[in-house]
């Protein structure tokens, strides 16, 4: 009695163990099977009992050489998925001229400040003189520290207000002006706008309350005081071009008046800078320009390109696509997101940085000072023409603006064309020019992004590198599902006698 209770106990002391056993034999009779069963190249030679250990061994890394290989190429592949994902090619419909609005275009005279009203090379003609006044009674010792570490507080009111009562008006750059041959007032067609050069005029571009942020911008002064134009035509005043082949869409009659010509205040060259940009542009004054000079007719013959990106483009990041979408980029100075505007809202911030003030025609709020001392107006001007086309920016080892071009956007370029116009009034010294601009065609090329390498192409070329190494395929994944969970689980659920 007593040893068939100790058999008993021994039973059940061995029974754990023996269902242990049982469980890891049909784990490995179930891998077994799997291995000698699947589709996978190479996988049943290794379990195949009639092969030695040298063969076993060989076939053990062909496959993990295969593996090794198709890793680094898939990761290639989603490399190449996550950076460059985006091509931009050639659409093949062409652009009308209906379908885009004609360029925005600033005008800016290279006589600054009208000798006629403040002579500045008589100014420091008188300035000079009383320098060396005072150095021969020296007291230019005395003089000269007050001057140098004098404030200059300008009220940008007042600041503004001189640059504008000393630069030429309205009627001192236009005769005529000319949209699609019916005359038009330029007062209205053009408007003032403050640029780097100083005062320029501009027409087409949006209102200013579409482009700028006015809660966020000073209340000092307006850099593009709407005209008359857009206050008549609030809903419908941005134009468009109408290609007939026969005559300009906009013509201008110029005019130079050479006693405004300051020899110490003045350009490399007289007569106008013509820059075209695009309408959400806050116009400014840059590197690339077509020179106006008198006594000269100019054609512009326009050109544009266009480039499009569908809305299914949103789901990949700015960078991979390399655009921004309307409402991805937020401006503080800006409603309207362009390059240019990004690019100026930058540069003003890298100028507050490294100066401690701004320049008038920079965007800022009430805070921000014009000039603060000599010394520091000193300072900015040379910062700014040491630093052309935001070289300081580019200078630094991170860029700091990141200003991507907007995802559907118009470029305009034009080839000019000139002619002699020898119209002049040598009494007054009076000189005249002639602008025209029109669109060489009635329709252009255009670009367009798209998905250059997406997700299917992604899957296709993993699963063509799975294939080609490993011999997977769908039914492969579906027979590590059956052999691996399904038949496992069930044999271990309720494990065969």
């Amino acid at each position: 009695m007593n040893s068939l209770k100790i058999m008993a106990m021994a039973q059940e002391e061995n029974a754990p163990k023996k269902s242990r056993r049982k469980r890891k034999r049909q784990v490995v009779e179930t891998l077994s099977s799997y291995a000698k069963n699947t589709s996978l190249h190479g996988v049943k030679y290794i379990v195949d009992r009639t092969m030695t250990r040298i063969e076993k061994v060989f076939w053990l890394m062909a496959i993990i050489a295969s593996v090794t290989m198709c890793v680094f190429l898939m990761h290639n592949s989603w490399h190449k998925w996550r950076t460059n994902p985006i091509v931009i090619t050639i659409n093949e419909r062409a652009t009308p001229i209906e379908d885009v609005y004609f360029p925005s275009v600033t005008i800016c005279p290279q006589i600054k400040c009208k000798a006629t009203v403040y002579n500045y090379t008589l100014e420091k003609q008188k300035y000079d003189n009383l320098t060396w006044i005072l150095v021969l009674t020296e007291d230019m010792k005395e003089f000269n520290p007050k001057w140098q570490s004098s404030k200059i507080y300008f009220k940008p009111t007042t600041f503004v207000k001189n640059i504008l009562d000393v630069a030429p008006d309205y009627d001192d750059v236009f005769i005529r002006c000319f949209w699609q041959s019916i005359e038009k007032n330029c007062t209205s067609l053009f408007r003032k706008v403050l640029t780097r050069e100083g005062v320029c005029y501009t027409m087409n571009s949006y209102k200013t309350d579409d482009i700028f942020r006015e809660k966020n911008m000073h209340n000092e002064y307006l850099y593009l005081p709407d005209s008359s134009w857009e206050t008549l035509n609030h809903d419908n005043y941005m134009l468009r071009a109408d290609w007939n082949g026969e005559v300009s869409d906009l013509s201008i009659l110029l005019m130079l008046n050479m006693k405004d010509k300051d020899k110490h205040c003045h350009q490399s060259f007289d007569g106008f800078k013509v820059y075209l940009h695009e309408q959400a542009d806050m116009p400014q004054s840059g590197l690339y320009y077509y020179a106006i000079h008198p006594g000269q007719a100019t054609n512009l013959a326009l050109s544009f390109e266009t480039t499009h990106t569908p809305d299914e483009l949103k789901a990949y990041a700015p960078e991979a696509r390399q655009c921004y979408f309307p409402g991805e980029r937020y401006l503080r100075f800006f409603r309207a997101y362009t390059a240019n505007n990004c690019r100026m809202e930058c540069f003003t911030n890298v100028t507050l940085e490294e100066c401690g003030c701004a320049s008038q025609f920079m965007p800022h709020d009430n805070n921000t000072r014009l000039y603060e001392t000599t010394t520091t107006a000193d300072n900015i001007s040379s910062y700014e023409d040491d630093n052309d086309d935001f070289d300081v920016i580019s200078a630094r080892e991170e860029d700091p603006c990141n200003c991507l071009p907007t995802c559907n956007q118009v470029k305009y370029k034009a080839d000019r064309f000139k002619l002699p116009f020898d119209i002049k009034d040598h009494q007054i010294e009076l000189y005249y020019s002639r602008l025209d601009l029109f669109f060489k065609h009635d329709s252009f090329m255009s670009m367009r992004r798209s998905e250059l390498f997406g997700q299917t192409d992604f899957i296709a070329q993993c699963g063509g590198l799975l294939g080609l190494f490993l011999g997977f395929s769908v039914f492969s994944l579906v027979e590590c599902v059956y052999f691996l969970i399904i038949r496992l689980s069930c044999r271990l659920i309720k494990p065969q006698d």
